[in-house]
């Protein structure tokens, strides 16, 4: 009874803790698209680009199931809650838009039909940008494709070519970043972004007994080397 006890507070401090962790990425997300001024802002801004890949990583950890059953049908909700979400908050942008451009003394659709175009369509289809809609919205739809994807491999006995491809997509997420100095959505987007970071997160519960507990401080000290790491590429 007393074992049975400590794992219920065990698992409730665990959750405690990842919903703090969300907290702190949900106001690191604030700072991103709405930043302070000056060079604390800046530095800010340039840390919490943490935050999207904390969330996918989460949703990642929190997907698997040992369960095929279980998992699959756990991957369909998610998939709908998703497209839902995606649904209302198309539907929330299109209504905001058109009554600003009904504000501006423009078309109720201005702010589609002026953009409206090729590239963007292939930008939209391809790397989910969606600024046509708002600039945030590209999560929403990333996540949909990512979790097609998952529902695709884990159907055919495939969620280790994920595994294997997480590497490569990270690589290349920095390619088009840094080397090659594409737009920021060549690399935020549903394949090279959200696919590895989910694929990490359920790296981490499938494995995480051994990764984590004895070996806290190298995960620690993994957070402050990223922390650096981005403080010296911004200057």
């Amino acid at each position: 009874m007393a074992a049975k006890k400590n794992k219920k507070q065990i698992k409730q401090q665990k959750n405690y803790t990842v919903d703090c962790m969300r907290g702190i990425a949900c106001l690191f997300v604030v700072l991103i698209h709405c930043p302070l001024p000056g060079v604390t802002g800046e530095v800010l801004r340039s840390v919490g680009r943490f935050a999207v890949p904390f969330f996918v990583l989460i949703s990642g950890y929190y997907w698997y199931k040992e369960d095929d059953a279980q998992r699959a049908h756990g991957t369909r909700k998610a998939l709908f809650q998703m497209v839902k979400l995606t649904a209302v908050g198309t539907l929330f942008c299109a209504v905001a838009n058109s009554a600003g451009s009904l504000v501006a003394g423009k078309a109720p659709f201005y702010w589609l039909t002026s953009v409206f175009s090729g590239q963007l369509v292939w930008e939209f289809l391809i790397f989910n940008r969606a600024a046509f809609l708002s600039s945030v919205m590209y999560y929403l739809f990333a996540m949909i494709y990512t979790y097609v994807l998952v529902l695709w491999l884990d159907r055919y006995h495939l969620l280790k070519c994920g595994l294997i491809a997480t590497p490569i997509l990270l690589v290349m997420n920095i390619v088009f970043c840094t080397v090659l100095g594409a737009p920021w959505y060549c690399a935020g987007n549903w394949l090279f972004t959200c696919v590895p970071f989910f694929f990490i997160g359920y790296f981490l519960r499938i494995k995480g007994s051994k990764l984590i507990g004895s070996k806290q401080g190298i995960w620690w000290g993994c957070c402050l080397a990223g922390i650096v790491i981005t403080l010296v590429e911004l200057h």
